[in-house]
């Protein structure tokens, strides 16, 4: 995976999470029970296929090694700085 790829695929998986979030958070709030369900099924999906997402393609462009969490600054792996990727 080189560095193009794991930018993009870190900005899915947090667009999802955060969008996912973030209509799960209004659908649990919102006052119609129809409306309220299905936003609050959808937002937990989406967050949740984020997450998954971020497991799955996640990768280090430097080593390849799976990354165990989409915040890191560096590779646990081979050290590469990902900040700068």
């Amino acid at each position: 995976m080189d560095s193009k790829d794991y930018r993009r695929w870190r900005f899915v998986s947090r667009a999802l999470s955060v969008v996912g979030g973030v209509v799960f958070l209004i659908g649990l709030f919102s006052e119609g029970s129809a409306s309220r369900t299905a936003l609050f099924w959808a937002g937990g999906a989406a967050f949740f296929v984020g997450v998954a997402v971020a497991v799955i393609m996640l990768k280090c462009p430097v080593c390849g090694d799976r990354l165990p969490a989409a915040w890191l600054k560096e590779c646990p792996h081979c050290g590469a700085d990902l900040r700068d990727i």
